[in-house]
């Protein structure tokens, strides 16, 4: 990654560029999300317009009552506990340079229960260590499909420093020669790399259910970046992960605007914008107010904004719903398993597609202030009633549902525009590539790159 990391960036020296040929302006932007996409889209609009010699101001419209998005965090045992995505990778250079940016202290905890990993297949532990010993070259073949996505990956990165920002998720993919990897499913990648499919389904499977509620007919995109955090370092954030947000909002210098949707954004004449909340005070602030540019940063799906112009069409999404239940218990409890009374269980369990349980994994947290094991579950559905059966003394539990997750991430689906009008863009169409933290921010910092253009 010297291309990023060693020089300056072509974005930044577009910028510079553009300083010394456009008049320096006021720019007001206005940003509909606080989630790490609207975080991150009022960072780098502010940063690539001040480089490109405008005065850049920026409004963060969140429509809770607290910033962070998909990456809230919950006080639970004492400790902050991520209730939605719960890390990034050493390959995710951008959200690493943000972290960076802001000197964001990074979590420690390697706490791990009693150190067991059981894989439930329905009707008994599944003997993955066995299928381990039978398929030793399996392991290999999935390594090095994984070396060259993350190769690609690096390569999508570099060619991308050397161009002008993309203006369609095609034209993103195409740079590394990553377009593949949207066109097939995992499985059909796993396959054509020679990992034996009852390999797939033991051993991989299992982790795509984890991390995008979906089976190996998921496009090897998404499916490979379930398995980095088995293959690379990951790194989260000190207190939550809500942490990185509220400090990249932060260093924007932008005005937040938090209990405060956007029901409505507005053709003002002139090439710019005006936005309508129902929130009184805020509306205010920026009843007068025009931006030349809005960044849509929250799935279209679920943003309820009404656009009073013509914008190109976006094709709804499916969506994965996802209940993230936190327990304070002793331990997972063997008889839920069907051990004999007092049995013990794995810390840590995941489960195969034939298993008939309601969650797809159990994972250690951390121990709990007072006594206990902090435990996380996935699940499509409530399992709150089950918490009981599952674990021995539980003592609290939490739950968080998400109604819009992640999309469905299936193999050739079209996907939404970047560029939703002159001015007007959409952060979340890189969702249906990966509905990730560096997804997101990969697609903010372009949009920041497009709206220097958009101001020349």
């Amino acid at each position: 990654m010297c291309l990023l990391l060693g020089r300056l960036p072509l974005l930044a020296l577009v910028a510079l560029a553009f300083a010394c040929c456009v008049a320096a302006r006021d720019v007001n932007v206005a940003v509909i999300g606080g989630g790490i996409g609207g975080a991150a889209a009022a960072y780098y609009s502010e940063k690539f317009g001040s480089e490109a010699g405008h005065s850049v101001h920026v409004d963060v419209f969140e429509k809770e009552d607290e910033v962070g998005g998909r990456l809230q965090s919950l006080e639970i045992g004492g400790t902050r506990q991520n209730m939605g995505g719960d890390a990034w990778s050493e390959v995710n250079f951008y959200t690493r340079e943000l972290v960076r940016a802001i000197d964001l202290p990074l979590a420690d905890d390697d706490f791990d229960g009693n150190g067991e990993l059981g894989m439930w297949g329905g009707s008994g532990w599944q003997p993955w260590k066995r299928e381990l010993a039978l398929h030793p070259v399996a392991g290999a073949d999935v390594l090095k499909t994984t070396r060259n996505f993350t190769e690609s990956l690096s390569r999508n990165y570099e060619e991308r420093e050397l161009s002008k920002p993309f203006k369609t998720i095609d034209e993103f993919l195409r740079f590394g020669n990553m377009l593949p990897f949207v066109q097939f499913s995992t499985a059909d990648v796993l396959s054509s790399e020679g990992v034996p499919a009852s390999y797939q389904q033991m051993m991989i499977e299992p982790i795509t259910r984890v991390i995008y509620g979906q089976e190996l007919d998921l496009h090897a995109f998404a499916g490979i970046v379930s398995l980095l955090p088995t293959t690379t370092d990951t790194y989260s954030a000190k207190g939550g992960n809500d942490q990185l947000v509220k400090g990249v909002l932060k260093a924007s210098h932008a005005r937040l605007f938090t209990s405060s949707s956007i029901d409505t954004v507005y053709d003002a004449g002139n090439g710019k914008y005006r936005v309508h909340t129902a929130n009184e005070s805020t509306q205010k602030q920026v009843a007068e107010t025009e931006y030349d540019a809005v960044v849509l940063a929250c799935p279209y799906e679920y943003a309820d904004v009404r656009f009073a112009f013509t914008t190109a069409f976006v094709q709804p999404r499916p969506f994965v719903t996802w209940y993230v239940t936190q327990v304070i218990a002793d331990a997972v409890n063997g008889t839920y398993f069907g051990g004999g009374s007092g049995s013990t269980a794995p810390d840590s369990v995941l489960t195969t597609n034939t298993s008939a349980l309601p969650f797809t994994v159990i994972s250690v947290e951390s121990e709990a202030q007072g006594g206990g094991i902090i435990y996380k579950l996935f699940s499509k559905v409530a399992v709150e009633r089950e918490v009981p059966k599952i674990f021995v003394n539980p003592s609290a539990v939490y739950v968080k549902h998400w109604k819009f997750t992640f999309p469905v991430l299936s193999p050739n689906t079209p996907f939404q525009p970047v560029v939703l009008a002159p001015g007007v863009f959409y952060v979340n169409t890189m969702e249906s590539v990966a509905s990730a933290i560096e997804g997101s921010v990969i697609s903010s910092r372009n949009i920041a790159g497009l709206i220097v253009e958009h101001l020349s």
